[in-house]
């Protein structure tokens, strides 16, 4: 008996340019202050994953990251809450990748009903990802969005 997981893989919010000046503009405003999302979702009405996608996608100018007291603008941050932040980053994406590889191990080394070239195709497509992600995060260091 083949049973299929029905997985909610939902996308990310879609960012405007709009929502992103208004959310830069006010943290900007807001001085050097961190803003939690809740504050952030109570004055603008974003949600939690719509604040974490602007984020991601205002090319630096929104400083956040894991154990971050919330979001500043890039123009009130310090260097050593900078080189905190961007210590964590790279900490996660590190993690994150470690994670990814013990993914495609555990993949490749179960038994299941999977063809061999569906499993290498996995393989093939999440290298592709990962290659492109790094290219992309290089490209005249500014913040690339990435389909995966």
């Amino acid at each position: 008996m083949n049973t299929q997981l029905d997985l909610d893989f939902t996308a990310a919010p879609q960012t405007s340019d709009i929502d992103l000046d208004r959310l830069t503009s006010w943290l900007y405003a807001r001085g050097d202050v961190w803003s939690t999302a809740k504050i952030i979702t109570a004055e603008l009405g974003f949600t939690d994953r719509n604040v974490r996608a602007l984020a991601s996608a205002s090319n630096g100018q929104i400083l956040s990251g894991p154990g971050c007291p919330g979001y500043k603008h890039i123009r009130h941050s310090d260097p050593e809450e900078v080189a905190q932040v961007v210590a964590r980053l790279r900490h996660q994406a590190h993690a994150m990748d470690q994670r990814c590889s013990a993914v495609l191990r555990a993949w490749h080394n179960a038994p299941h009903l999977q063809s061999p070239c569906k499993v290498s195709q996995i393989s093939v497509q999440s290298q592709q990802s990962a290659a492109t992600f790094s290219n992309a995060d290089q490209v005249g260091g500014q913040a690339q969005s990435h389909t995966f």
